[in-house]
């Protein structure tokens, strides 16, 4: 019988091997090459075409033992400890098991990805080919966005256009008018009574 096993690091391999449902533990957890705490459990299931996907692994290990795979959600879980299935931390090689009825079936890379594609609904095809064209112009929208500001601190380099130019120089004007006919000694006055 093929099965679908799954590293740690996420790759993934079909095996051919012989199991029923009373070695099934067994035989998974002698093949394991990456093995989490204490004894390989059914973790997860999700009704598929007639026939029930079944997932096999460990919730508990050592760090670094990490399986990086995501699970697709809506799994039907096998314990109270589980959390749900695609977010559920698992460690050390997960298998991927076919059932119809009650005999195991054939199921390889390519069936479970197809069965994945449809548990996310096309979810990780979202992106269609403009977006994706966009998205290698190296950020020059994100150069559009961002405005740089030329303040008068002696560090220009001489790229402004001049065009806000005239406004620089009347609202200087005005300012220094103001300064110049003495309105601000009312508002040092003010000032000092509070000091």
């Amino acid at each position: 019988m093929r099965l679908v096993q799954i590293k740690c690091n996420g790759e993934m391999n079909d095996l051919d091997v012989s199991i029923n449902s009373r070695n099934i533990k067994k035989v998974l957890g002698d093949i394991s090459i990456d093995k989490g705490t204490k004894q390989i459990q059914q973790l997860y299931s999700w009704d598929y075409e007639g026939s029930i996907v079944i997932c096999y692994g460990w919730i508990t290990g050592t760090s670094g033992k990490e399986n990086k795979h995501d699970l697709p959600p809506s799994g039907n879980k096998y314990g109270k400890l589980l959390d749900n299935s695609d977010t559920q931390l698992l460690f050390g090689d997960q298998f991927i098991v076919m059932k119809k009825g009650n005999i195991f079936t054939d199921l390889d890379v390519s069936d479970y990805g197809l069965f994945y594609s449809v548990c996310f609904e096309g979810f990780d095809e979202c992106l269609t080919d403009d977006e994706t064209d966009s998205e290698e112009d190296n950020g020059s929208d994100l150069d559009d966005f961002i405005v740089i500001d030329n303040l008068d601190d002696g560090s220009n380099d001489g790229s402004n256009d001049g065009s806000n130019d005239d406004l620089d120089d009347d609202s200087n004007d005005d300012l220094d008018d103001d300064l110049d006919d003495g309105s601000n000694d009312d508002l040092d006055d003010d000032l000092n009574e509070y000091l």
